[in-house]
């Protein structure tokens, strides 16, 4: 269970996810998630998933890329710039707005906030 990136018949381990602790997710109750939270627009395609319905979980997987679709659509059609909210362009890249660094300090591997 572990990565590996291959450079010149060279193999270097960069992550080995057996000595790395598993950190319970923090997230905010559903009720109180924005309404474009990743984890809150992919409930119904992780959910159905989750109990194996494969077909399910296409057909939300197709609504939810549909209506970002429509949005884009709408977007560009009134003229409207898109500024997301957790990103920022810069130089071509898009950069988190809220890095771990930033949120956990200098030592991110501890998961717990500074």
């Amino acid at each position: 269970c572990f990565l590996s990136f291959s450079v010149i018949q060279k193999t270097e381990i960069f992550v080995d996810t057996r000595a790395t602790p598993v950190l319970k997710k923090q997230v905010l109750p559903r009720s109180r998630q924005m309404e474009n939270e990743s984890r809150r627009l992919w409930e119904q395609v992780t959910r159905n998933l989750k109990y194996g319905d494969i077909d399910a979980a296409t057909d939300a997987k197709c609504r939810l890329e549909q209506r970002q679709r429509d949005l884009a659509r709408h977007r560009q059609e009134n003229k409207l710039t898109w500024v997301p909210e957790c990103f920022r362009g810069e130089g071509g890249n898009w950069i988190y707005r809220a890095p771990l660094v930033q949120r956990f300090g200098s030592d991110v591997s501890a998961g717990q906030p500074t």
